[in-house]
């Protein structure tokens, strides 16, 4: 107390300590898929806070005082970012905290070869994975009709020629998808053809032209090939001209290629050749006889006899029968072949000299 009778009063100081805020955040997910929003939650502490996230990914900065935010990553291939969140607090102190996440995205990509052993048609192709990351689903079209969810390798068989597109869709464990396609991927050639048997005589006389055919395909190429014999004309197509060398055995083929370069079985006709003056290995005339020789036009056989047939030097039929008299008196003066089946099977050939 003073002399005044007062009181002494000290000054009473206030001192306030400032709390540093402290920056917390965490993704729903570390791992998330290219273009789908992902939810970041702020679990910093202070007072007031105004957060500033920081993508890393050319967009800009967003500042809220919300403490969740949403935010999607574009990008072309899998790729980490680092995700940034400073907070601000009322008295103006600020920290700092970083996460690295993982934006996934796939690349679809695959690879196709015929898987056929034979090459020559090559219609079923083998189809394996190349995509980027690994993949748990599949999804693949073949650009014919058919598709397919299994897993690589996997196969397709096509029935038509011609190119066909090929696109596949593929999706990883966290259901992140990517989808390609390769146009005109696949060449395929069709099917081999299924050629039909050869039309012609299967019994000639030697030096006789004989025509022989099969089904026509169009645009398919017919390579002849004729042992005991020579092709006179239509190589190439589905119909030749034959003539037959000395007696024997002769054989006719022919191999189809489709308009795609699809190449087909060989087909064949076994041919008899008969000689002009007997069989040669056919048969014998000891119990075949013709007569008479030369002849105006009536010609008797004698013999069991089954059939008969008269052709020109040629190889053009005249006539046909199943009786022992041949009439040929209509035909034109010159040289012509007889030829006789008996009741075996055997044949028999004899040039007739018709006046």
């Amino acid at each position: 107390m003073d002399l005044l009778g007062c009181k002494n009063q000290s000054p009473v100081v206030t001192f306030i300590q400032a709390i540093c805020p402290t920056a917390s955040f965490m993704p729903i997910s570390q791992s998330v898929c290219s273009g789908v929003p992902l939810t970041f939650i702020s679990m910093s502490i202070g007072t007031g806070l105004t957060h500033t996230w920081e993508w890393f990914d050319s967009t800009a900065v967003d500042v809220t005082t919300s403490t969740s935010i949403q935010h999607a990553f574009n990008v072309d291939t899998t790729t980490d970012f680092r995700v940034s969140l400073t907070i601000t607090d009322t008295y103006g102190c600020s920290d700092t905290v970083s996460y690295t996440i993982t934006i996934e995205q796939p690349l679809a990509d695959f690879v196709g070869f015929a898987s056929d052993t034979d090459t020559t048609c090559p219609n079923t192709f083998q189809f394996e994975d190349a995509s980027s990351l690994d993949v748990t689903a599949w999804s693949w079209s073949f650009g014919d009709g058919n598709s397919s969810n299994l897993a690589p390798p996997v196969q397709n068989t096509y029935i038509l020629p011609g190119s066909y597109d090929i696109s596949l869709t593929v999706t990883t464990a966290n259901n992140c998808t990517d989808d390609t396609i390769k146009l005109d991927y696949i060449v395929a050639m069709g099917n081999p053809p299924v050629t039909g048997n050869i039309n012609g005589p299967t019994l000639v006389i030697q030096m006789a032209q004989e025509s022989y055919s099969i089904s026509q395909t169009i645009g398919s190429v017919y390579s002849w090939i004729v042992g005991g014999g020579s092709i006179l004309s239509g190589q190439g197509t589905n119909l030749i001209q034959v003539e037959w060398g000395n007696a024997g055995t002769g054989q006719v083929a022919v191999v189809e290629t489709t308009s795609s370069g699809c190449i087909g079985d060989t087909v064949t006709l076994e041919v008899q050749i008969g000689s002009s003056t007997g069989v040669d290995g056919i048969g014998s005339l000891s119990t075949i006889f013709l007569h008479p020789n030369p002849t105006t036009g009536i010609l008797t056989i004698e013999g069991a006899a089954e059939t008969a047939a008269v052709y020109d030097i040629y190889g053009r039929l005249v006539l046909t029968t199943n009786t022992n008299i041949l009439d040929i008196s209509q035909a034109a003066r010159g040289i012509y072949f007889v030829r006789v089946l008996d009741e075996q099977g055997k044949m028999f050939v004899a040039k007739v000299l018709k006046e």
